[in-house]
C-alpha cells in the first residue's frame, strides 16, 4: 500500500496540490467512504444519520413551524434546509 501512496503523493505534488497528512486517510471500499460529508461509496449520497435528522426537523416543523427548528441560529434556516436537501426521484 505504501507504494500507492508514494505514488498518489507524487501526481498530487506535480498537479500543484498539497495533501493535508493529518485529514488525509486510506478509505477501504468495505467502509463507508466520505468526503466533505458526502458518501462516495458506489454512489454519491448523504450518510443516513443526516438523512434522519432533516426528516425530524422536516416533521417537527409541520406542527410548530420552521422558525422552531433553527437550534444552531442559522441566519436564513429555510435556506440553509434548501441547500442541504438534494432533489431526488420518489422509488
Amino acid at each position: 500500500m505504501s507504494l500507492v501512496m508514494s505514488r498518489v503523493r507524487a501526481i498530487v505534488r506535480e498537479e500543484g496540490f498539497a495533501i493535508n497528512e493529518a485529514k488525509g486517510r486510506v478509505q477501504r471500499a468495505a467502509r463507508r467512504q466520505q468526503v466533505t460529508g458526502i458518501v462516495v461509496n458506489d454512489k454519491v449520497s448523504v450518510p443516513r444519520e443526516d438523512l434522519r435528522r432533516i426528516r425530524a426537523i422536516l416533521h417537527r416543523a409541520k406542527s410548530g413551524g420552521l422558525a422552531t427548528q433553527n437550534r444552531d441560529g442559522h441566519q436564513n434556516f429555510e435556506a440553509f434546509l434548501r441547500g442541504t436537501i438534494r432533489r431526488r426521484p420518489h422509488r
